[in-house]
């Protein structure tokens, strides 16, 4: 047996690793030799069911820690992608379940509160009906209390972006307002969006923007102080109570996402309204008349991730970060020492000359 198992991690092509991690892959196979001599011997023609296999992926998880079970189960798919591929295995591959991190407590007792934000929100509600505000810095602030309360633009680096962004308003009544920020693009509101129209069609003089935008904290101070609102908080705690506020009124996942702690590729408008509403949706026949009217792809050759193999994705993944974390090691080890190389030449041209060269190198 111990012949088939160094047969194996050469056909693997595993590298001598740390001795826990070997002796974790000599272990597995000898488990699958147990269980699958053929297997093990390389045999061709071997079979292995649904059934079999998860019989097989709970005898691996039998007494060890998950990340050890993690690692048996890599070997195992390992072995059985190389069986399929080369030796006519017709062979069940199981899934390599990926880790998550237990998600932190949301609301803390003693650091959770909203009442603040539910009184401005109900103070923004009720001035709806009133005339727009007085001044430039007010108006200012009640579209950017609006877009922290009701449109979840609380990261007060938006906020300048934000304004700057709105000077064109030309397309604003034909849909939905999406205004580009400096990472991302933020889309309005019902409410956001009612202020903005009575703003663009009612002031056009506030369009050319001045210095004072730049405190964006200010005008929303500027806004409450003119309703005379008992504002016993910072602006900085206002709008970590909105944070709050919209926590309680939205999904984990879209929150998550939101906020860039969960990375994923965008989902089609009908999954996202799926996990807002929390409701099924009815099917229709309108998406498959849409399908059916697209031209179909040249299926001689195509680049999209989805034709890839899963396990090829997983390999050029490892072979990228391995070569972003060298690429990373090896400039700052050249940043570094020809700082300390400048730092000894008294030539400015010399020290010009070298940072220019490290600078050019290192991108």
């Amino acid at each position: 047996m111990q012949t088939d198992v160094s047969k194996w991690l050469d056909l693997l092509n595993y590298q001598t690793g740390s001795e826990k991690i070997d002796n974790v892959r000599i272990s597995t196979l000898e488990l699958i030799g147990q269980h699958y001599p053929g297997m093990l011997k390389a045999s061709p023609n071997q079979t292995l069911s649904l059934e079999e296999s998860t019989l097989f992926c709970l005898a691996l998880a039998d007494k060890v820690s998950t990340h050890e079970f993690l690692q048996s189960l890599s070997v195992f798919i390992d072995l059985l992608y190389f069986g399929r591929d080369n030796l006519d295995w017709e062979v069940f591959i199981p899934s390599h379940p990926a880790l998550t991190r237990r998600e932190k407590n949301r609301f803390i007792a003693g650091d959770f509160a909203v009442d603040q934000a539910n009184a401005a929100a109900r103070l923004l509600i009720d001035d709806l009906k009133n005339p727009i505000p007085a001044t430039l810095l007010q108006r200012y602030g009640q579209i950017l209390l609006s877009a922290v309360l009701f449109g979840g633009l609380t990261s007060p680096g938006d906020h300048y972006h934000f304004l700057s962004a709105l000077t064109d308003m030309s397309h604003l009544a034909t849909g939905t307002l999406v205004v580009p920020l400096e990472k991302h693009l933020w889309f309005a509101d019902p409410i956001t969006q009612g202020l903005l129209l009575r703003w663009h069609k009612s002031h056009q003089q506030d369009h050319q923007f001045v210095a004072e935008t730049l405190y964006t904290d200010r005008a929303i101070q500027a806004y409450l102080a003119s309703h005379n609102f008992s504002f016993s908080i910072s602006v900085a705690a206002l709008r970590k109570q909105c944070t709050q506020r919209l926590s309680l009124r939205l999904p984990p996942v879209l929150i998550d996402y939101a906020s860039g702690k969960n990375i994923s590729y965008s989902l089609p408008q009908p999954t996202w309204h799926r996990l807002y509403s929390g409701q099924a949706l009815a099917i229709s026949n309108q998406n498959n008349i849409a399908e059916e009217t697209l031209p179909k792809a040249d299926e001689s050759y195509s680049s999209h991730p989805s034709v890839i193999d899963l396990r090829e994705q997983m390999t050029l993944f490892k072979d990228l970060t391995k070569k972003v974390a060298k690429w990373v090691i090896n400039t700052l080890f050249i940043v570094r020492y020809s700082k300390i190389f400048c730092a000894k030449i008294k030539t400015p041209s010399l020290q010009y000359s070298i940072i220019s060269f490290v600078g050019a190198s290192s991108w």
